[in-house]
């Protein structure tokens, strides 16, 4: 379901995705980079590179480093 909504949201061509907003919406105790993995590369795939973004808060930021270099 996530996924055909993505889709359509990004064939409108004025639309952008913050990707980074994901960890402040997942589980702050329990979550693992490898459960965003899927969400990562749905966005990434469905969006492409040019019209995704990143802005965190501080403390999410060390969390992004360490899943972007993985």
């Amino acid at each position: 379901m996530v996924s055909i909504v993505m889709q359509e949201i990004a064939k409108q061509e004025n639309v952008y995705c913050k990707l980074s907003g994901m960890i402040t919406e997942a589980d702050y105790d329990t979550w693992t980079p490898k459960q965003l993995e899927p969400y990562m590369d749905l966005i990434l795939n469905t969006f492409g590179t040019k019209r995704v973004m990143f802005g965190s808060d501080w403390y999410s930021f060390v969390w992004w480093l360490d899943i972007i270099h993985k």
